[in-house]
């Protein structure tokens, strides 16, 4: 059996030791006011080293002898490589400390040298500004910094100032010149724009007139797209006149009569084949279920009187009017429309104008017969008709 320990061979432990002579060294307050004051008075002695401030030479004191007391570099139970590590530690602290002082004194400079610019710059727009303020109200300065545009007058025509002199008064001539226009340049002419310019100039051709040339469409579309296509198939837009749809499927082209072999080629390199049998005046053409219990004359009657209106809105839909008068006779001249239709609508575009009365033409006669005129109104009349006929 083993024998349990007495009291005398039973050790307390360090931490109890201290406990109780810290127990048996405090004092007891009697009653509880002695209890509270001691406890303000140990919060007081408390704040008042919180709020003690530390010194530089308590912190180096510190330091110091944190310094001594843990030199890990002189332990002698310090590995090697620990020692090692220390030291390079030590080392980059020193680097980074020179390389943060290098850089802001960096920054600092080209801190400074960018103000210095600028400074420099301001000064010298204030000059300009100063210098140029000084000039406007110098009036002795305009007199020989430029010379005016009645001097250069002088100087080159040798005839004094020129009778443009009152509006350039006062300019100089940098102010002159910026006010002249500069040329346009404009787009260079096409070789379509200038034949078309150079017919003007041609005699008419025999084959005078206009005519239609009927081809095969899918459907209905405006005007502009269809010239599109055309241009893409090296039509030339412009040369088709009036474009419009006189039936199911068929697209109806006015041109001139002299383009009519240029078109029919073009057509033909694209497998466009014209419609030569197309009659527009035909009942056959004619969709509208209205018109679906008609005889064939009635049908053909209603389709030749569409067909007219076609033409006469053809007519008033092109421009110029000198056109419109030439496509008005065409279509005389072919018997698309009527005397009475032609003369109302040439009526509609060229309206006649009151005609002045007749020109005397006396004094004329008078003056080659040798005979003087016996008015002033006649001297003038006779002046004016003389120069008319010279």
């Amino acid at each position: 059996m083993t024998r349990a320990p007495t009291a005398s061979i039973i050790k307390k432990p360090k931490s109890e030791k201290l406990r109780s002579t810290v127990l048996r060294s405090r004092t007891v307050p009697s009653t509880a006011a002695e209890a509270k004051k001691a406890a303000m008075d140990a919060k007081k002695s408390q704040g008042n080293k919180a709020l003690e401030p530390i010194t530089e030479d308590q912190l180096d004191s510190d330091v110091e002898y944190n310094s001594e007391t843990e030199d890990y570099y002189s332990h002698p139970n310090m590995p090697s490589f620990i020692s090692e590590i220390f030291k390079r530690l030590d080392s980059h602290d020193d680097i980074i400390k020179k390389l943060n002082k290098s850089f802001f004194y960096g920054i600092i400079d080209s801190l400074r040298s960018e103000l210095a610019n600028a400074n420099a710059t301001i000064a010298k727009l204030n000059a300009a500004a100063a210098q140029k303020e000084s000039d406007s109200t110098d009036p002795s300065h305009h007199k020989t910094a430029e010379p005016r545009v009645e001097h250069m007058g002088h100087s080159l025509n040798g005839t004094g100032a020129s009778k443009h002199a009152s509006n350039t008064q006062g300019e100089s001539y940098a102010e002159a010149t910026a006010k002249t226009k500069k040329p346009v340049n404009r787009r260079p002419l096409s070789a379509n724009a200038q034949k078309a310019a150079a017919r003007a100039f041609t005699p008419a051709s025999t084959t005078q007139g206009f005519k239609y040339i009927y081809i095969y469409t899918r459907g209905k579309e405006p005007r502009n797209v269809v010239r599109s296509r055309f241009r893409k198939i090296d039509i030339n837009p412009a040369r088709i006149i009036d474009i419009h749809f006189p039936a199911h499927q068929v697209m109806s082209l006015l041109i001139h009569n002299d383009y009519e072999t240029d078109l029919l080629e073009t057509l033909a390199q694209h497998d466009i084949v014209p419609l030569t049998n197309f009659d527009p005046k035909s009942g056959k053409n004619l969709n509208d279920i209205r018109y679906k219990e008609e005889d064939e004359q009635t049908r053909n009657a209603i389709a030749e009187e569409l067909y007219s209106k076609r033409l006469i809105n053809t007519v008033l839909r092109v421009t110029p009017m000198s056109l419109q008068v030439a496509l008005t006779r065409s279509f005389l001249t072919q018997k698309w429309l009527t005397e009475t239709q032609t003369t109302v609508l040439i009526s509609h575009i060229n309206p006649q104008k009151e005609k002045s009365p007749p020109r005397d033409t006396s004094v004329v006669d008078a003056l080659f017969s040798g005979r003087a005129p016996n008015t002033s109104s006649d001297s003038q009349a006779a002046g004016d008709d003389a120069a008319m006929v010279q």
